[in-house]
């Protein structure tokens, strides 16, 4: 789940994800969140640390990152994805 500001904007489906998926939130902050094997992760950020993208991916039901500076969060929901 991927959301904006508290707001869920995206919802993947990383078990049945066939090919890389990318999604392009834009903003302030040029967020560009990209789904591939199994795991998402954002990508880019014109953000000032990049934290968010240090994260890596992400593939366990509970793994969370976060762009402070764009209120952006990708959380993994369910089941773990291996």
């Amino acid at each position: 789940m991927i959301s904006v500001d508290g707001v869920t904007v995206e919802t993947v489906e990383l078990h049945s994800l066939k090919e890389k998926r990318e999604i392009n939130l834009g903003g302030e902050y040029n967020i560009k969140i990209v789904a591939e094997n199994g795991g998402i992760r954002f990508e880019h950020s014109d953000c000032k640390d990049k934290l968010c993208i240090n994260a890596g991916s992400l593939k366990k039901g509970g793994d969370v990152a976060v762009c402070l500076p764009a209120k952006t969060v990708i959380t993994v929901t369910g089941s773990d994805v291996d």
